[in-house]
């Protein structure tokens, strides 16, 4: 299985090599049995946990790891306490001390980090397997307000 940045796989796709993707959007957790791929989203209910941390998504990790990166305690707690990921990255949004630069520095090896995590916890062993059968396929995250971790369509 390749490992891409999304820089290194579109030079790649400049050059003339082609893919299979897997696109997904959404995070419902009835639709998680087959390899639609709501599974990958980052709010998707898969609980785990890091150090004795429970996260409820790697949303949750993503957020709470961010406000810890910035020194904001209050909001990581906040983040750990609710089980909604869409609360958890409102909440995010919120923390103190933020700095573009400092999170553009951090943020892909968090979000690396907190899906390693997911998908490591022995709870989700079945997302694991899920994961591993999309093989070679380039996962493409097609939430339509996501520029950053999707493609924004």
């Amino acid at each position: 299985m390749a490992e891409f940045t999304r820089s290194a796989l579109c030079a790649s796709i400049e050059q003339g090599t082609s893919y299979s993707y897997h696109v997904f959007v959404g995070q419902d957790p009835a639709a998680s049995s087959g390899l639609n791929g709501t599974f990958l989203s980052q709010a998707f209910p898969a609980p785990f946990q890091v150090n004795q941390v429970k996260y409820a998504t790697a949303e949750h990790y993503m957020m709470a790891r961010k406000a810890a990166l910035f020194g904001d305690v209050e909001i990581r707690d906040r983040i750990l306490e609710t089980s909604d990921p869409d609360q958890a990255k409102a909440l995010g949004r919120q923390a103190k001390n933020f700095d573009q630069e400092l999170w553009v520095t951090h943020r892909d090896s968090i979000v690396q980090s907190g899906n390693l995590a997911k998908f490591s916890d022995p709870a989700n062993l079945h997302l694991k397997q899920l994961l591993l059968a999309t093989g070679d396929l380039v996962l493409v995250d097609a939430t339509e307000t996501d520029k950053l971790w999707g493609i924004g369509l």
